[in-house]
């Protein structure tokens, strides 16, 4: 529990606090799980404090939205102003905004952001019933695929409130799509709108329409040359003092495999001269030019000869901020740019430039570096010596420095740091520019225990309050000898310490620091803390001050949890972050035992979010829970925690493929695909300087981009009343089984232009669709699509993975049963397991079968049209229908979710009806054929002719009805009318269906 008996001492803490949305929840949460008398008073209390607050900052996090969404809204929910729809985990789901406004009262919202990806009507909601929201003052959002167009809320009463309005486009580079959204607001009247991110035809259709008098910042959309001088001409530009650009005006697409300057774009950088020649932007204090990134290695916008005429406007002397991000720029650039900055800037921002030495000696000489208060330079090439000469610059106002590398993910994406190293740490760490700083940033820079020791140890960082040194890497010796006894204990609120080689080792040194009594926040993920480290976590008492603690992609194994569970010192924790990346050698899901410990723990009430489980960050995809279905049914029904925290244990959305992670190995090696196994190491693989091979693309003009006004918005007619949903169930998995962790692990690849037998493109959907559930219905494994290969536009190999566990042969019998049904090449084979398909077996007939809905999905991208087979999930009259037959036919369920029918000819055949009744994915039923006669036939013939099911992968139907649900050429499907014809079908087997397909065997 937290240190203080008297929650009201903790509380008057806040009044001195830095407001952030951490803060806030740990406000709330202090409220939620108040102990003193008068809780009403104290709820009552933090409203007049947080009034001083920024809204932004008083954020409802996902979890709390999701709480709400189930009924649960706390007396403290009235003092959130905004809202967050998404969680930024792969593993959860967005939140519906519709279910949320049935449940909790939203009419102090202030600020609301739009998730791009939902299955929820959030803007049809927005549209249909602006009521909802009679507060709301900052709104961002973009067009919606299912959802609507943002053109549909052009008159909505939601702007006589609105201060601020974004599409979300000004990141995007809008490669893969035809332009950005847009909208042109009708305004009644100038109403409060003082910032619009919009396209700049649409701003200026605004300004053309409206007087906006108090509108002083925008954020444009840039696509033509044309439309720059257009919006150039514009007197309102006059009254902006902020202004950010983003010129889309054309774009190339080539990246080279290693680091590069990037792509100029000539098309965008004619629209900066277009522009900056002609704007009056007497009254501007802030700009931002934006580029796109290219690839993971590169960046694509508007480069040298873009900045010449800006520069020759003199605009840059008299500006407060300057932010350039992902442009190509490089040292030439930045020469150019730095004598023009004057010395009123305040914060300089230089992001993902390519400025490296000379960039950084010239900046060293800019009139600016007196003035400024903030300096970003990160993401650059900057190397030790040119970070120690902007060290010894006098830079007496400065507050805030980034001078971390690129973002990475150790996993993925090392595309080299910015090598400042421990010359340039410790240059700054020595540099009288050090005294007033308060927050600095030197993650990915390739620093070791020299830049450690150097950081904490300085006599001049007096003042530090965030300190993120992640992506580099130290030693348990560093950890004792530097930071053991440092004066930036006393003032350090977040440390980030992410992927720094730590081991249990480093975490037991840093549990030896006594005292540090502001810290907050300590991010310790992607590195080898095991069961050791983390109970040596449990037992540090400074964590007891600590909202938040991010062990993400450690090892911590079950003691480890059940020691943090235990712990007396994390009583104001708020969240917890357990989740693991697919890749991590020592991946694992957390026993019973461990979910048991955490439910009950005492000290950790006040958790309003726990992120565990498996992802993929590559390919966006989530894969398991982190805890089984029991573990996960034991935190729901913890009843010392918060709603927000069973609530977040009951969301598992996103997973994709649930697939069951193995139990705590310490002992498992590291493999080739974890990071941890290589050395640490400087990437310095820069690509050959030169022109790319793509040629730029320019874009439509913008006549062809223009809108019809005339048309109306795409926006769904009405909006759909959600569901009731009160049945309590852990979304995601709670109709499905994982997969468990295989035995043997194998790779199948399958010609499509084999010479006797082709197969279309559509087979490898099909052949994965058929053997992943059924594999996964029968707890043999998994099989997944991986890849394919082309020649031109013709796809000529599919290659999947394979999972099989326990005895392999009775999956390699179903293996080979499926793509004897499908027409595989004689010469198809599995690694290590000869298929044989050429060969017929001993015993015929069909092994397996599934009942299916299948549909054909067409396609059409650019000028290629094409399709694949879906499987439809059963409706309830299906689902009623193959209950009656299972009933008819007295079948027996057994506890693992099988019904079991034996007929009187001596057939017995097992259905898979774990899911039948709920499972809102139940798209095939399994059946596996113990003994095939003309009794066993009788079931399943009757459940294709009364609920409108197909035989797969065999394509057999008993009515042209519903044979006519393909209606494309492949694959073929025979209609049977009879279960004798059935019968004999299956009896034949799918080896006959083989041979008799080519004739000849091989």
């Amino acid at each position: 529990m937290p240190a203080e008996a008297d929650p009201w001492s903790e509380l008057r803490e806040f009044d001195l606090c830095e407001p952030s949305p951490l803060a806030f929840r740990a406000i709330v949460a202090l409220l939620d799980t108040w102990t003193g008398g008068d809780r009403a008073g104290a709820i009552e209390y933090a409203g007049r404090l947080l009034s001083r607050w920024p809204d932004a900052v008083r954020l409802a996090p996902w979890s709390w939205c999701k709480a709400a969404t189930k009924g649960a809204v706390p007396p403290t929910w009235r003092l959130a102003r905004a809202l967050q729809l998404e969680s930024g985990h792969l593993i959860k789901g967005t939140i519906d905004l519709a279910r949320l406004a049935r449940r909790a009262d939203l009419d102090h919202i202030t600020e609301l952001e739009i998730p791009r990806y939902s299955e929820s009507p959030d803007l049809s909601l927005l549209h249909h019933r602006p009521q909802t929201f009679p507060a709301l003052k900052v709104l961002r959002a973009t067009d919606r695929r299912g959802d609507g167009e943002v053109r549909a809320l052009a008159g909505s009463p939601l702007w006589r409130t609105l201060e601020s309005f974004e599409v979300r486009d000004l990141d995007d580079s809008l490669v893969h799509r035809a332009d950005a959204s847009r909208i042109v607001p009708k305004l009644d009247d100038p109403g409060p709108l003082r910032h619009l991110t919009l396209r700049s035809p649409d701003l200026i259709a605004v300004w053309e329409r409206t007087d906006l008098p108090h509108l002083r910042s925008a954020a444009v959309i840039v696509r033509s040359i044309d439309e720059s001088r257009t919006l150039a001409r514009r007197p309102e530009l006059a009254g902006l003092t902020s202004l950010s650009l983003a010129f889309r005006c054309g774009f190339s697409g080539s990246s080279p495999f290693e680091p590069f300057l990037g792509n100029v774009i000539e098309a965008d950088e004619a629209a900066a001269e277009a522009f900056f020649r002609h704007a009056g932007l007497e009254q501007l204090e802030e700009l931002t030019i934006l580029g796109y990134t290219m690839g993971y290695w590169g960046r694509e916008g508007l480069g040298r000869l873009g900045l010449e005429t800006l520069i020759a406007s003199k605009l840059l002397r008299r500006l407060k901020r300057l932010c350039l991000k992902r442009l190509p720029l490089g040292d030439a650039g930045i020469a150019a740019l730095a004598p023009a900055l004057g010395d009123r800037l305040e914060t300089l921002e230089l992001v993902d430039v390519y400025c490296k030495g000379d960039g950084a000696a010239a900046l060293c000489d800019s009139p600016c570096m007196a003035s400024l208060r903030h300096l970003d330079l990160s993401a650059n090439r900057i190397d030790g010596q040119g970070a120690a000469r902007l060290a010894g610059v006098d830079m007496p106002h400065l507050r805030t420095l980034d001078l971390s590398g690129p973002e990475i993910n150790p996993y993925y994406w090392n595309i080299g740091q910015q090598p400042i190293r421990d010359e340039g740490a410790a240059a700054w760490a020595e540099s009288r520019n050090a005294r007033q700083l308060t927050r600095l940033r030197l993650r990915n820079g390739h620093l070791t225990d020299d830049a450690l020791i150097a950081i904490f140890g300085s006599p001049q960082l007096r003042t530090l309050e965030e300190l993120d040194l992640s992506d580099n890497a130290f030693t348990a010796a560093a950890i004792a000898r530097g930071s053991v006894g440092s004066p930036l204990w006393r003032t350090l609120r977040q440390l980030g310490l992410s992927h720094c080689r730590l081991d249990d080792a480093a975490i037991e040194s840093l549990a030896r620091v006594d005292r540090a009594p502001a810290l907050r926040s300590l991010q310790l993920g992607y590195n080898s803390i095991g069961p050791r480290g983390a109970a040596a976590l449990a037992g540090w008492p400074v964590l007891a001050r600590v909202w938040e603690l991010g062990l993400r992609d450690n090892a911590i194994g079950d003691r480890g949890l059940i020691a943090l569970a235990g712990s007396p010192h994390l009583g104001r924790l708020v969240e917890l972050d357990l989740e693991q990346d697919c890749w991590n050698s020592r991946a694992f899901t957390f026993n019973d035992e461990a979910a048991r410990a955490l439910a009950s723990s005492p000290s950790l009430a006040r958790l309003d979010a726990l992120f565990s489980g498996c992802v993929d960050e590559y390919h966006g995809a989530a894969y398991s829970p982190g805890f089984s279905k029991q573990g996960i049914d034991a935190l729901r029904g913890a009843e010392g925690m918060r709603p927000a925290f069973r609530a977040s244990c009951g969301d598992f959305s996103g997973i994709s493929d649930y697939i069951e992670s193995p139990g705590f190995d310490e002992a498992t090696p590291l493999n080739d695909h974890d990071f941890r196994q290589g050395p640490y190491e400087l990437n310095e693989r820069e690509a050959e300087p030169g022109r790319r091979g793509m040629q730029q693309v320019r874009l439509p003009t913008s006549a062809a981009m223009r809108v019809d006004e005339e048309e109306p918005p795409a926006i769904l007619p009405t909006l759909p009343e959600p569901d009731e949903d009160e049945e309590d169930i852990v979304e995601g998995i709670e109709f499905r089984d994982a997969t468990p962790p295989p035995d043997i692990s194998l790779d199948l690849s399958l010609s499509l232009v084999d010479e006797q037998r082709p197969l279309p493109g559509q087979v490898g959907k099909v052949l994965s669709d058929t053997l992943g559930r059924l594999l996964n219905a029968c707890g043999m494994g998994s099989f997944d699509v991986t890849g394919s290969m082309s020649c031109g536009d013709v796809e000529t190999e599919d290659s999947f993975a394979i999972g099989i566990r326990g005895e392999p042969e009775p999956a390699i019998r179903l293996i080979r049963e499926a793509l004897w049904w499908l027409g595989a090449p004689a010469d198809t084979d599995l690694d290590g397991f000869p298929l044989d398909l050429a060969r017929e077996p001993a015993d015929p007939a069909a092994r397996f079968v599934q009942l299916v809905t299948p549909t054909v999905a067409r396609w059409r991208f650019r000028d290629t049209a094409g399709h694949r087979i879906d499987l439809v999930p059963f409706i309830p009259a299906q689902r009623e229908g193959i209950r009656r037959v299972l009933r008819e036919a007295g079948a027996v369920e057994d506890a693992g979710g099988w019904a079991g029918v034996a007929t009187g000819d001596g057939g017995r055949a097992a259905f898979s009806t774990r899911y039948l009744d709920g499972g809102p994915e139940f798209d095939a039923l399994n059946v596996l054929i113990d003994a095939l006669t003309p009794g066993i036939c009788g079931p399943i013939h009757m459940m294709m002719q009364r609920c409108g099911l197909m035989a797969w992968p065999m394509a057999i139907a008993a009515s042209p009805e519903a044979a006519r649900a393909i209606d494309c050429d492949w694959p073929k499907v025979e209609v049977v009318s009879s279960s004798s014809a059935l019968h004999r079908l299956l009896a034949r087997g799918p080896f006959r269906r083989w041979h008799r397909a080519s004739g000849t065997i091989s």
